[in-house]
């Protein structure tokens, strides 16, 4: 005899059997009832949305249009894989406002052939270009008021002529500017030529003009006879310089415009990046942040020190997302910032920075320790303050060849049993 809960069950699958089997065939749409609107009654169609860009590209056809037409053009190649022309996109619409009408931008990963034409190696590349021929590649750092400043004084002649009314004014027109006060005995020796080979040369940094002694109302100030000479307006370092031994060295010209048109605290780019990392007779402070606008902040505060060490030391700011070869390369961790390393190539170190009080007099006192000499020769260590606000060396991986044993031990027994104490770099100083 069959139990009643068997018996159960089993009419229970017959009855539901023909359900499952329905459920495992399509049950077929019905006709004739139109979709579900979901838009408000009278609301428009919404269009796509298409990701953000401030470029414009165009094709080649449109490029070469451009630069028939146009008396000048700015013309950025990209290329969208490529992190520093994502970075350089958001500095765009600034160019385009202050140029309109005068910007181009081409992605090179669209047009290979057009980049590959006019020699475009690394992206982005910012270029100038007058009356349908390259005319200047810019160099420095990709920010947009430093781009429409390149664009404005390559547009300028080379070198400018002043007279008494528009000297007043020329001296304050760009960040750095040369005026050369002229005797015109002095032109048929040549100097007017060296002053404008020097113009042509850092003509997209700087800007230069001349004056002759007898516009420049010098006779007034100086009497007659004022002897020629070369006046430096470095306003973005709130500096000035003069130089007058023009034929005493043949170097001496051209060293002193590279120097006063020089920043006090300079960008590192692409083009001068290794150029520090390599120095072998001037020290280096780096200062990594990737917060554009707490570089520019490190960059003011720091200006008077600068000039307090301006003979034996290069200050450079840099985002560590744009040059993390060079944080790994000085020593770094890749991972906290702001951070500072100072390169002593004198005494074979580098030293490093991690801590989040930074406040100037604690910067002043690094340089000075860094410069001083307070690690072990020859490796790469952090830096702590002690009770009294010293500086002390930290880190350190070791000593180099020639120099273990008991200098080396007085080394690890100064670091034991400091609190907080980081983890030792492990790199030796490749300088």
């Amino acid at each position: 005899m069959v139990a009643p809960n068997v018996l159960k069950l089993c009419w229970a699958s017959l009855l539901l059997a023909p359900l499952a089997a329905a459920s495992e065939t399509e049950i077929p749409a019905p006709t004739g009832v139109p979709k579900p609107n979901l838009r408000p009654e009278g609301a428009e169609p919404q269009p796509e949305v298409e990701p953000w860009s401030a470029y414009e590209h165009v094709n080649a056809e449109e490029f070469n249009k451009a630069l028939k037409e146009r008396d000048y053009n700015l013309v950025a190649f990209t290329d969208k894989s490529i992190w520093e022309s994502e970075a350089l996109e958001w500095q765009w619409p600034y160019v385009k406002d202050q140029l309109p009408e005068r910007y181009l931008s081409v992605d090179c990963t669209a047009e290979n052939d057009l980049c590959l034409e006019h020699d475009v190696r690394t992206y982005p590349s910012v270029r100038l270009y007058r009356n349908g021929a390259l005319f200047s590649r810019y160099r420095g750092p990709r920010m947009g008021d430093e781009i429409v400043k390149f664009v404005r004084r390559s547009i300028r002649p080379i070198v400018g002529s002043l007279d008494s009314t528009t000297l007043r004014t020329f001296p304050e027109s760009d960040d750095v500017v040369f005026i050369l006060h002229l005797r015109p005995e002095d032109a048929n020796r040549g100097l007017y030529k060296r002053f404008h080979d020097l113009a042509v040369e850092y003509g997209d940094r700087y800007s230069f003009a001349i004056v002759g002694r007898d516009k420049d109302n010098s006779a007034e100030e100086e009497g007659e006879g004022a002897p020629t000479v070369l006046r430096c307006y470095n306003n973005r370092d709130k500096r000035q310089a003069e130089f007058d031994a023009f034929f005493d060295s043949v170097e001496g010209f051209a060293q002193f415009v590279k120097r006063c048109g020089e920043r006090l605290v300079k960008t590192m780019t692409m083009p001068n990046a290794q150029g520090f990392v390599e120095s072998k007779t001037r020290a280096v402070l780096y200062y990594f942040d990737a917060d554009q606008n707490a570089r520019a902040r490190f960059a003011e505060d720091i200006l008077d020190t600068a000039k307090q060490y301006e003979n034996q030391l290069d200050i450079v700011v840099s985002n560590p997302l744009q040059f993390g070869d060079i944080v790994t390369e000085v020593g770094l961790p890749n991972e906290h910032f702001p951070a500072m390393a100072l390169q002593n190539p004198a005494t074979m170190q580098i030293m490093l920075f991690t801590k989040k009080e930074m406040d100037l007099e604690t910067i002043i006192r690094f340089i000075s320790e860094g410069l001083s000499g307070g690690a072990p020769r020859g490796q790469v260590g952090e830096v702590a303050f002690d009770e009294e606000g010293n500086p002390v060396f930290v880190g350190g991986g070791g000593q180099p060849e020639g120099q273990e044993g008991q200098e080396g031990q007085e080394g690890q027994e100064g670091q034991e049993g400091q609190e907080g104490q980081q983890e030792q770099a492990a790199a030796h100083d490749e300088l």
